[in-house]
């Protein structure tokens, strides 16, 4: 032991505060007492993810109301390599535990990316999730940011009625790469990738497109491609793939140098199904920078 704490493995940790010890007796007559003197009541509940602060307001009755309404206790606080009980809230699906938070003053600034994720990839009853949903939009006037990754965890989590929801609150399919939100993958990407065609052609239809990144669209086709020889004739995959096809493309002309774009266009061409190959030899590749068509390699 030391004066400031106790060594564990060469390193000093640092004494829990006698706010601390007296929430993990319980002794809620010297917490009060404590923090009537001037403690710190930001500082973590042991055996919780919440600050004593937090856990008093939500198991009133421990300490006088007076004395905490007198207290500056921070809604946001968080424990280190722990999230804010915001994110917590969201990362289980607790609706009302997220509104009581947000009401608190809790920011969505604050909670991290994968919390957002989290809280619409997770399954839960319909009705819940949107109770979630709204009390987010609601206390953060449609938080662009939450939209994301929401819509990110839906496609994730293959919740084609979540999807359905987030496209009419405004989710955006196309430009969010643009907005530096900290997602570095697109929704119709992680579609794809995650063999949900169904969700893709919903996407799709509501805006998104394949040629957001240098090589994404021939990335997206090759995937498609690949699906399309181990599904069935009638499978999503060959929908969605005709419908990538049938959109003028924006690319580099160099990326057609890529195996991506060669192998695609092979396979493609030689696919078993006529409107396939027909929207394959009819496919619009326009120039990135020039905006002029640009033909396909013979």
């Amino acid at each position: 032991m030391t004066a400031g704490g106790r060594s564990v493995a060469g390193l000093l940790v640092p004494a829990p505060s006698p706010l601390a010890l007296a929430a993990e007796k319980k002794d809620w007559s010297m917490a009060a007492l404590l923090l009537e003197r001037g403690a710190d009541p930001n500082v973590s509940m042991p055996h919780d993810i919440r600050s004593v602060g937090l856990y008093l307001i939500d198991n009133p009755g421990l300490v006088p109301t007076a004395l905490l309404d007198k207290l500056s206790i921070d809604p946001d606080f968080e424990q280190s390599g722990r999230t804010t009980m915001l994110g917590h809230a969201l990362e289980i699906g607790d609706p009302e535990m997220a509104e009581r938070y947000l009401s608190r003053g809790a920011s969505m600034e604050r909670v991290a990316n994968g919390s957002i994720f989290r809280a619409c990839a997770i399954d839960m009853p319909f009705e819940r999730y949107q109770r979630m949903v709204s009390r987010v939009l609601n206390a953060t006037s449609n938080d662009r940011r939450f939209l994301d990754g929401c819509l990110l965890g839906a496609v994730t989590g293959d919740h084609s009625d979540r999807v359905a929801d987030l496209l009419q609150r405004g989710a955006p399919v196309k430009n969010a790469l643009l907005r530096n939100n900290g997602w570095n993958t697109m929704p119709l990407e992680t579609a794809i990738e995650y063999k949900r065609f169904g969700i893709a052609i919903q996407l799709i239809n509501a805006g998104a497109r394949s040629d957001f990144k240098h090589l994404s669209h021939w990335k997206i086709m090759d995937q498609l491609t690949d699906a399309m020889e181990k599904d069935s004739p009638d499978s999503q995959s060959q929908e969605v793939a005709l419908l990538l096809l049938r959109q003028p493309t924006i690319i580099s002309a160099d990326s057609l140098t890529h195996p991506y774009a060669a192998r695609s266009i092979d396979r493609l061409g030689q696919s078993k199904n006529q409107a396939i190959r027909n929207a394959a030899h009819n496919m619009v590749l326009l120039d990135r920078t020039s905006m002029q068509r640009i033909p396909l390699p013979d």
